[in-house]
């Protein structure tokens, strides 16, 4: 009665596509089983028609995913986007890319 419903994930929806598209990152993490892995330094976020491209300074394309396999969120702080997606090999993936922070 009093609490509200718990939110689940998003599918990631047009609002958040257009905040983080183009958006320039520090570093790009992926978590698996239970530990987080640099994969990427630098570089930046595109979404594109019906895709998610993340790219990184050091290694070009990192990770690849159709927007409608995709399940983003952003995190708490509001520094960077957790994308969970299917890659082109078809391994499901989770990504976290934090953005860079501009004083403004």
């Amino acid at each position: 009665m009093f609490f509200r419903k718990k939110k689940t994930w998003d599918d990631g929806g047009t609002e958040l596509y257009k905040r983080m598209d183009k958006r320039s990152l520090r570093y790009i993490s992926e978590t698996t089983t239970g530990e987080e892995i640099i994969i990427g330094k630098g570089g930046f976020i595109s979404v594109t028609g019906d895709e998610i491209a993340v790219f990184s300074r050091d290694g070009g394309e990192v990770f690849r995913c159709k927007t409608s396999t995709a399940k983003c969120g952003e995190l708490l702080s509001l520094d960077g986007v957790r994308i969970n997606g299917v890659d082109a090999e078809g391994n499901r993936r989770s990504i976290i890319a934090h953005y860079t922070y501009y004083r403004k």
